[in-house]
């Protein structure tokens, strides 16, 4: 059994709509994949347009992380203010014998601490719908 890596979602949790992140985000490469509310949340779910050096949780993380430090004012502010900021790394499980081990990269961690985020792994099902 392997994972494939499939991509680093970035999930921001708040009280309100973080329409300024979400605004910046738009005037660049990201695509967000969700925004609404979850119970008495609301919930923001980006995801970057790679290229092919870019694929590889590290460069995915790290060019997230360049687009939040450059966020404008009140952007930052929705940003400090949320309740939850998390970098998803996407695996998909298959019945191959391969095996897949990504290191995360000092520098990658220290970004993310430095944005006050975390990093979660989450791991798919072959075909998960």
């Amino acid at each position: 059994m392997s994972a494939n890596f499939l991509n680093v979602d970035l999930e921001i949790e708040s009280s309100s709509k973080p329409i300024n992140i979400e605004k910046e985000f738009s005037m660049e490469c990201v695509s967000n994949l969700f925004s609404g509310t979850i119970e008495t949340h609301h919930l923001s779910t980006f995801e970057l347009h790679t290229s092919e050096e870019k694929e590889h949780p590290n460069g995915l993380i790290s060019e997230f992380c360049s687009l939040i430090f450059e966020l404008n004012d009140e952007a930052k502010k929705e940003w400090r203010e949320a309740s939850r900021r998390v970098f998803d790394i996407g695996f998909e499980v298959t019945d191959s014998k391969q095996m897949i081990s990504p290191e995360i990269k000092a520098e990658t961690l220290k970004a993310v601490a430095d944005l006050g985020a975390s990093i979660n792994i989450t791991i798919y099902p072959d075909h998960f719908e």
